[in-house]
């Protein structure tokens, strides 16, 4: 082995961690390795349908897959490949959960060596040659562990008898043997079906592998999943086949609900109040579009289908979707993009414009959602407008300083009014703006834990088992055609979860993300971030979780801004019926006093836009700082009790 060049296959998004990996390999001693390097799961599973490694290294947060699910889809497609998974994310129940889903290896990115790496490599490859070679000479144990606990059976070399049926409830037992069986147990319209994989299993003495329609115990019918593996003599001729089924009845059913979630996918794009589609990248012609974005622009779903934005006069600055295209050719993805858009009618409105490359049937295309805000957009104009009116009166007043001072007091009077006024209106805004933020992200959370956890894990589950059948020869003709709709629709669903909720919080909770954004800080700001959090369960709801995040945040860019210092403490923790977050550092600190002052004569502190969420949440802000002793933040949250 030692002598032998391996070929690795390397899951990456991250050039910089992928070259890394290629160096680490390449400085080993004893060992020669070639590494191909692949940013998309899409890219890596159509390669490995032509192609074969001896490991597959993958990283868990690529940008078309996140979390365990991107390790299941490599397995599946490379059942027979040691895989080794390499991420950010220390986790150990996480790598418990990868252990025991066939996954070699979980190594931590930071703490990985190059000796690690190849020892990891080299067991990952053994352990696999050694459950194979099991596989192959324990054939008779094999057979007893697979079969399920629900049906065993055992049936003639040719399968005309069957010897004996044992059942617990799902279908009715015999102990004597019996030439009906066919009759007796499978629903007519699949006899014939069934027979014929029998025939094959028995010509090719290979395993028999079926999902079929049973008349269960009850006399109802029933879907089971029957697999019987032969029983060899000396001579290499089958003596007995051993059997078991199990009752899938419950997951057909659920495969009949991954349609109707379909159906509920489709409502939801359709019905969805942002402006969302999907169009050629470099040309953008439209390939459907929602029911929104046809009432917002005045356009008839055949006038948009099938052309461009630039023909329809999309765009209200043609510059505008040039900086598009490059922000998504360099990132791949684009986040809130303010840009103008024209109607069908030539009345232009402002959107919030979020962008996401995906692919479909080996093309790329751009999935687009806009917020429209043109309302937010004329208020802010307002706003500005009756700035300038107050700023125009002021001049005019102080120009009349020399012909009277009462009437310059009264003046000064009336604009401390109205800067009281506006001040109230601002801080009404304030709180109507935490109002929204918490029910845009519960939204938010909504539909991506829907699509996520219905619609998502469904179509990857039904993909698998639609694996498992064409493997096993039972589909063919359309099936890869519906394999390749499944994998469409994967792909869709995943590119909408990740732009409604953060990967990091959404998959690992509070603390994982937490972890994550100290890291961040120290690559980005070199702020060293120390984080304690107890052991204690931490129940919170994805939207408080992500607003405790963004608070969190906006206080570490505090303290990397004005601090004057390299360094701060966070610490999580749950005490009676709340969820404590302290974040304090030992910089120059300031007048609270005077910095509260401050922000209600001119509004818009960062600290206190997070004082107000955290009290719209019914939780408490306590801050704490003196000029030269540091500041210190404590956040409470209520959350239920256990």
């Amino acid at each position: 082995m030692h002598d032998a060049k391996l070929d690795i296959l390397l899951f990456e998004d991250d050039l910089a961690e992928a070259n890394l990996i290629r160096e680490m390999l390449a400085e080993a001693r004893g060992h020669e390795f070639s590494v191909e390097h692949v940013r998309y799961l899409a890219d890596g599973l159509a390669l490995l349908k032509n192609r074969s490694f001896d490991c597959i290294l993958v990283d868990l947060g690529l940008p078309d897959s996140q979390g365990l699910e991107t390790a299941l889809a490599v397995r599946g497609q490379a059942k027979l490949t040691p895989i080794g998974i390499v991420t950010i994310l220390d986790d150990e129940e996480l790598a418990l959960k990868a252990l025991q889903m066939d996954i070699q290896d979980y190594l931590i990115k930071g703490e990985i060596t190059g000796a690690l790496l190849v020892r990891s490599i080299r067991y990952a490859i053994q352990r696999k040659r050694i459950a194979e070679q099991l596989r192959v000479t324990e054939q008779h144990f094999r057979a007893l562990v697979t079969a399920s606990s629900e049906v065993l059976y055992r049936m003639s070399p040719d399968w005309r008898v069957m010897h004996q049926l044992y059942s617990q409830k799902f279908l009715a037992s015999t102990e004597t043997p019996s030439s009906t069986w066919l009759q007796k147990y499978i629903h007519p319209d699949d006899q014939q079906h069934v027979m014929a994989a029998i025939q094959e299993a028995i010509r090719t003495k290979g395993i028999f592998e079926l999902e079929h329609r049973v008349r269960r115990a009850d006399g109802t019918l029933g879907w089971t999943y029957s697999r019987a593996v032969p029983i060899m003599d000396d001579d290499g001729e089958i003596v007995e086949w051993f059997g078991a089924a199990s009752d899938i009845t419950e997951r057909k059913q659920a495969e009949e609900a991954v349609i109707k979630s379909e159906r509920k996918f489709s409502k939801i794009f359709h019905a969805a109040p942002s402006l969302i589609g999907i169009s050629t990248l470099q040309e953008g012609r439209f390939i459907d579009v929602n029911e929104t974005a046809l009432e917002t622009l005045g356009y008839r779903r055949e006038e948009i289908i099938g052309r461009t934005a630039y023909e329809l006069g999309l765009w209200g600055d043609e510059a505008d979707r040039a900086g598009l295209v490059q922000a998504l050719e360099e990132r791949g993805s684009v986040r809130n993009f303010e840009m103008r858009f024209r109607g069908k009618t030539g009345e232009t409105f402002f959107g919030l414009f979020s962008g996401e490359l995906i692919d479909i049937s080996g093309e790329r295309y751009l999935l687009s959602m806009v917020r429209d805000i043109t309302d937010r957009k004329q208020a802010e104009e307002a706003l500005h407008r009756a700035h300038d009116e107050l700023e125009r009166q002021v001049e005019e007043r102080t120009a009349s300083l020399t012909l009277a001072n009462q009437q310059l007091q009264r003046e000064i009077d009336e604009r401390e009014r109205a800067e009281e006024e506006f001040h109230k209106q601002q801080t009404r805004v304030h709180a109507l703006s935490s109002k929204l933020s918490i029910a845009e992200e519960r939204e938010r959370a909504r539909i991506a834990g829907e699509l996520h956890d219905q619609v998502g894990q469904r179509l990857l589950l039904a993909k698998m088992k639609l694996d498992a059948l064409v493997s096993s020869g039972v589909l063919n003709g359309d099936a890869d055609e519906i394999n390749s709709l499944i994998d469409q629709s994967i792909q869709d669903i995943r590119s909408l979860t990740f732009q409604l909720r953060p990967p990091v919080l959404a998959t690992a909770g509070l603390e994982a993300a937490l972890r994550w954004l100290g890291e961040d800080f120290r690559a980005n700001f070199g702020l060293q971030v120390d984080l304690v959090a107890d052991e204690e369960p931490k129940p919170l709801a994805f939207e408080i979780s992500s607003l405790l995040f963004q608070a969190v945040r906006e206080l570490l860019l505090n303290v990397a801004k004005h601090s004057g210092q390299s360094r701060a403490n966070v610490s999580l923790r749950r005490e009676p019926g709340t969820i404590a977050i302290t974040v304090e550092d030992e910089g120059i600190g300031f007048d609270v006093t005077e910095m509260r002052t401050r922000f209600a004569r001119t509004g818009g502190f960062g600290l206190f836009n997070v004082e107000q969420r955290i009290e719209f949440l019914d939780g408490k802000f306590i801050l704490e700082s003196e000029p030269g002793k540091g500041t210190r933040v404590t956040i409470m949250v209520p959350v239920e009790q256990s």
